[in-house]
């Protein structure tokens, strides 16, 4: 231990620089100046006076240093949210880009549709036209067809007419030849007569016949024809309403397609607003992401600032110890130091009887194991620490109702075997696990990194423990190395609460 007469050139020494360089206002390696005179004496109360500011300061410091972290982390959460707002906000102008595409389109489609109606209200109405024309046509056709039915009916009237005169021509002729033979030699002229008679009242009977069978026939074909112009009158006069009905709708739809029309104009125009709104945000986000971007590098340099701060009231703790101070947690200090030499010794036991080799006690791989959450992870020498080392951690953690946990981590701050109620069966319940099965787990945060890399006599941390589900807890962490056979292996942690 130092004497009163000469501070040691350790921790207590490099406050002092970094406070003075602070007053001075300058950063990084001191200006070269004449070596200061001696200090005064240190008393062992000014040691305690000392130990206690920096156990207070580091408590303040890890609580503003948690603050920070949680602001940190805001941070972040808001970096990230700002990202997707941004992303989120890409994807709506690209959307906006393609409604507005699309309106463009739909106009264009919009005016080729209404160019198109129009042009097939032109076309249906000169087509209207045609239709009424044949409609007219037909159902003249029809009246033709009735006073042409009229008058074969009249030729036909005659026809029978002239059959009927033939008869009667006929019969006289037949009489004539019968009288003319009456007559004799006398009448003999008469009768050539009265046959040329008969036989030209005969072919005229003939021909009446066949003119009557071809007014029929023709009769015949005009009903035919008069029923089909009929037919066709009615399909004409049909098609005609259906052309008028499909001219209407036709006018609707061009109608129609206008209303379309201003509405595709209102889309892009409004798609043209959105997409001015678009970059104006977008702007704005970047700006703002940049500002939180900011912010969040100078949290972290806070919080690693905060760090060295906690590194150097840790360091003025050790050197008012070693000062002789009276120090609060000087059977802490004792109790996990003390523990630490008994689990060297039962390491150093382990490999003397065999019961591990030194290969296995010092591999620092870790297999994970499956379906663990947290993640628990088994090392080589996990099975040999779960034998030997409850029996000496339990006691300590029970030495004193301050104390919440005494255990061992190795240099990479993986703690193989924890408390019993520490050591629970994980369950379904993530948080709950994080408070209650914190065994075989690697805790390399930089308290338990420093806990088991230090190799001091002692190391006294203040952090915030983790318990699961966003609660802290502001702990005292002491720690002391673990060496077999001069070999460092990690370090044994005693939590104590304020």
């Amino acid at each position: 231990m130092p004497t009163a007469h000469a501070l040691p050139s350790g921790p207590v020494a490099g406050a002092r620089r970094h406070v003075a360089q602070m007053a001075d206002g300058r950063s990084g390696a001191l200006a070269r100046t004449p070596a200061p005179a001696p200090p005064p004496p240190v008393s062992g109360t000014a040691a305690t006076d000392l130990s206690e500011s920096a156990l207070r300061l580091g408590r303040e410091i890890v609580d503003l240093a948690g603050f920070l972290e949680e602001v940190d982390k805001d941070s972040a959460a808001l970096n990230a949210l700002l990202s997707d707002l941004r992303a989120g906000a890409a994807e709506v102008a690209a959307a906006n880009a393609s409604v507005s595409e699309n309106a463009r389109a739909i106009g264009a489609a919009t005016d080729e549709s209404a160019r198109l109606a129009e042009d097939s209200t032109r076309a249906l109405a000169a087509a209207v036209t045609r239709i009424r024309d044949l409609a007219n046509w037909a159902r003249s056709l029809e009246t033709r067809i009735e006073a042409l039915e009229d008058t074969l009916h009249g030729v036909a009237e005659s026809n029978a007419d002239i059959s009927q005169i033939a008869m009667q021509v006929n019969i006289l002729a037949i009489n004539a030849s019968v009288e003319s033979a009456r007559a004799g030699p006398a009448g003999r002229g008469f009768a050539v007569v009265a046959d040329a008679v008969g036989a030209l009242s005969q072919r005229t009977k003939t021909a009446a016949d066949k003119v009557g069978d071809r007014i029929r026939t023709l009769d015949a074909w005009a009903e035919d024809l008069r029923g089909a112009a009929g037919q066709a009158s009615g399909m004409a006069g049909e098609v005609l309403e259906q052309a008028e009905q499909v001219g209407q709708r036709l006018g609707r739809t061009s109608e129609a397609l206008q209303g379309i029309r201003g509405q595709g104009a209102d889309i892009a125009e409004h798609a043209v607003a959105i997409e001015q709104g678009g970059m104006a945000f977008d702007g704005a986000m970047d700006r703002m992401r940049w500002a939180v971007q900011g912010s969040v590098e100078r949290v972290s340099e806070s919080r690693a600032r905060l760090d060295g701060l906690v590194d150097l009231s840790e360091g003025m703790v050790q050197a008012a110890a070693g000062l002789g101070g009276d120090m609060a947690d000087a059977r802490f200090i004792a109790l996990v130091r003390a523990v630490a030499g008994r689990v060297s010794a039962a390491f150093e036991a382990g490999l003397a009887r065999g019961a591990i080799d030194a290969g296995r006690l010092f591999d620092q791989r870790y297999a994970p194991i499956e379906g663990t959450e947290p993640p628990q992870v088994m090392a080589p020498f996990t099975p040999f620490c779960e034998q030997v080392l409850p029996e000496l951690l339990e006691p300590a953690a029970a030495e004193d109702a301050r104390i919440i946990f005494c255990a061992a981590v190795d240099r990479n701050g993986y703690l193989p075997v924890h408390n019993r109620r520490f050591s629970q069966p994980q369950g379904p319940d993530p948080v709950w696990n994080a408070a209650n099965c914190r065994n075989r787990r690697i805790f390399n945060d930089r308290v338990g990194l420093k806990a088991g890399r230090s190799t001091a006599p002692f190391l006294l941390q203040t952090y915030r423990r983790d318990m699961g589900g966003g609660n802290f807890v502001l702990m005292k962490d002491l720690s002391a190395p673990i060496t077999v056979g001069g070999r460092h292996w990690g370090g044994v942690r005693l939590a104590v609460t304020y």
